[in-house]
């Protein structure tokens, strides 16, 4: 007998949660089944032959029934003194019937000793395999908890004809007892623990087995008002010898309040003597009976070989290998052996297991098959040969890795890509993502990525790569400079001691001092991967400071000019700017307002010299007098122009009367007292001298009076 059980590869970066709830459904009751299925495909497991099935009592009263439900099992055959459909729930009657208004049986009324109705009973004769027969059972009733201790005490029964293995033989001996005792499970023996309302603790077998009971009030799957737990009926019995058995429920006393049987679905077995193989593959994508070449492939057969007789002896199983491929060649077991033939059963041992894997040969060829052969060991059929066949399917060697960057500088991405010998392939990163190809952001000097890769046939391959995360050089020299006195500073430092330096003087340490002018470069370099690299340029100009001296105070007349100067600098490496904006060296006031002129002398690019000067304007307008007395009291002694001082190199020519010039100057101070004249009047030429070549000439005449 094969089982093939698929499985789904559990993925090493997986995790998967489940939670559980106690969630019940319905339960389903079909009486559609006849008494022969109901016992051949439900009720019957291994290490029996079924013959002769019968059933007495209505067909309502037989069923096949499954759903979740709380009675322990999952589906099997019903039996009921009512109609079947009563066991459906929830339990919300204390006294449900379904009346078939059938006989009771006879068997069951000498047990109770009361006569019994509305009976169903299901009886065969069967031939065990081995020396013990037994299945599960959950024995119900709307009898509880009500009539607990009363002769309405629904009975059942399983009872048992055949040969008595100790001597003698069965003669329709109950098989539905209370587990360590001979009492019978009934409502009398199995119940609460207490009598119901009414009756008395005498009316019952006995009320000290309630840990056998489960009260079902409010329950929602199943209508009776109480049942047992799974209790296990079983047998001594002698191995293919025919046996008879009955399994049979009635109604005690009336009709009313119905009762049931619950019978677990192939739980009526015996301890087989085959010995069987069970092929297990996990790969759901691959055929029955198959696997894939590759021990990395999510694919192996697991072959159990279970004996089910006598297990506390000692036995030794010996196989047989054939088929095309070739053991230890084309398939080893889980440590890499070749598949061995023989198998030693210790006492208390049922099972043998062993997995084979098929090793992968890059060779292309055809599909291989692995036959086992095992010699049956049932003594009711004497000897034969079980066969099993496994098919190695061929298939090239899956692999994954990874290529990409390696190495990533700080502050940079990266990609790595999952490649792989078989397509379709299918991937998972250890960052979660299931692409061909992952983006990458390191954030520690080391970082592992893994990838798991699987093909179509669950062949699965692993890959790890290690990426480095190197600091990256950043430079920054400033921006182009100059300065008017040296050393300048250029510093490239930085705070990881991996990077070296190499500028264009040669030098090659982190700093360097420039007494000179010129475009200075560095380049900063991992020394380690000679990658992460930087590099920076400055332009450094060395410039004299310049001198700039205005004077502090000027004093000017309101018709003056005056030229301010800085033309002592290289004009191609200064650049001037006076308070108006010009940017002359030399800078011209005309009739200048009072005030005070600033003048900035910058450095081509570089600092910045100020100076300033104030200037005081003054009205300074002239004065001519026309009469002068020199007689030396110190009053009007002289032909004193008013603010004459202003105006340098200002030219006056004295005449008499008669026209001889009498007094000439290129540059009048002031200072003419007539000397030696006599008294009398004189006409004089003054050419007034404004400077930058502007002269107004005046006429007038002085009188002198002694």
């Amino acid at each position: 007998m094969k089982k093939i059980y698929n499985f789904i590869r559990i993925l090493l970066f997986l995790s998967i949660i489940m939670f559980s709830l106690p969630v019940w459904s319905q339960l389903n009751v079909d009486v559609s089944y006849s008494a022969f299925d109901l016992v051949q495909n439900i009720l019957i497991g291994q290490g029996i032959t079924v013959t002769n099935v019968q059933f007495t009592g209505n067909n309502a009263q037989k069923a096949y029934f499954y759903g979740t439900t709380n009675i322990g099992f999952t589906d099997g055959v019903l039996l009921t003194t009512g109609g079947a459909t009563v066991a459906i729930g929830p339990n919300n009657s204390g006294s449900a019937s379904v009346s078939v208004d059938t006989p009771g049986d006879a068997d069951l009324s000498a047990i109770i000793g009361v006569p019994t109705n509305d009976a169903s009973v299901l009886e065969f004769d069967f031939i065990p395999q081995a020396d013990t027969i037994s299945f599960y059972y959950v024995f119900a009733s709307e009898e509880y908890p009500e009539f607990v201790c009363s002769s309405f005490n629904d009975v059942f029964a399983f009872l048992l004809t055949g040969p008595d293995p100790s001597g003698g033989m069965y003669n329709k001996k109950n098989i539905a007892i209370i587990p360590n005792t001979n009492l019978p499970v009934a409502i009398n023996t199995v119940n609460p623990g207490y009598p119901g309302s009414g009756y008395s603790a005498s009316g019952c077998t006995s009320l000290a087995y309630s840990q056998y009971y489960v009260d079902n009030t409010g329950g929602q799957t199943i209508q009776f008002d109480g049942f047992t737990v799974p209790l296990k009926a079983f047998a001594h019995v002698v191995p293919c010898e025919t046996y008879h058995i009955k399994l049979a429920i009635a109604d005690a006393t009336d009709h009313s309040y119905d009762s049931g049987v619950f019978l677990q679905a192939g739980s009526f077995s015996a301890n087989s003597y085959d010995i069987q193989m069970e092929n297990i593959n996990i790969s759901e994508s691959i055929p029955d009976n198959s696997i894939i070449e590759g021990l990395n492939c999510g694919s192996y057969t697991q072959i159990c070989f279970t004996r089910s007789f006598d297990i506390n002896t000692n036995d030794t199983l010996t196989i047989f290998l054939d088929g095309t491929a070739i053991n230890g060649v084309d398939y080893i077991d889980e440590n890499g052996n070749p598949i061995p033939t023989q198998f030693i059963f210790t006492p208390d041992t049922y099972e043998q297991c062993i997995n084979i894997y098929a090793i992968a040969d890059t060779l292309d060829e055809s599909t291989e098959t692995i036959i086992i052969k095992v010699p049956s060991l049932n003594p009711c059929i004497g000897s034969d040969t079980i066969r099993d066949t496994v098919y190695i399917i061929n298939h090239m060697p899956f692999e994954v890795y990874i290529t990409g960057d390696t190495i990533i500088c700080e502050g940079e991405s990266g990609q790595l890509i999952a490649n792989t010998t078989q397509f379709p392939a299918f991937f998972h990163w250890s960052t979660g993502s299931q692409m061909g190809s992952i983006n990458i952001h390191p954030t520690q000097e080391i970082t592992y990525y893994s990838i798991i890769g699987t093909d179509e046939y669950m062949c699965i391959d692993y890959d790890t790569i290690m990426v480095r995360l190197l600091p990256k050089a950043e430079v920054n020299l400033g921006n182009d400079t100059c300065i008017t006195s040296g050393p300048f500073a250029l510093d490239a430092t930085q705070q990881n001691s991996v990077f070296s330096y190499l500028w264009s003087t040669g030098h090659t340490t982190s700093m360097i001092d420039v007494l000179e002018s010129g475009i200075y470069w560095v380049s900063v370099t991992n020394s380690t991967y000679d990658m992460c690299d930087d590099a920076d340029t400055i332009n450094v100009k060395i410039i004299p400071t310049p001198i700039v001296d205005l004077p502090q105070n000027i004093l000017l007349c309101s018709h003056e000019f005056i030229t301010l100067s800085a033309s002592q600098f290289n004009n191609d490496l200064y650049e001037f700017i006076w308070s108006d904006g010009s940017n002359d060296t030399n800078y011209i006031l005309d009739k200048p307002l009072p005030g005070i002129y600033d003048i900035n002398v910058k450095v081509i690019g570089c600092d910045t010299i100020s100076d300033s000067t104030t200037i005081i304007v003054e009205d300074c307008e002239i004065n001519i007098p026309n009469v002068i007395t020199p007689n030396g009291d110190g009053i009007n002694d002289a032909f004193y122009i008013t603010n004459i001082e202003f105006y340098p190199n200002s030219e006056i020519k004295i005449y008499n009367r008669w026209g001889k010039r009498v007094y000439e100057s290129q540059n009048y101070q002031g200072d003419w007292d007539g000397d030696r004249l006599d008294e009398g009047t004189y006409y004089y030429i003054f050419r007034l001298n404004y400077g930058r070549g502007k002269i107004e000439e005046i006429h007038g005449t002085i009188t002198i009076i002694r």
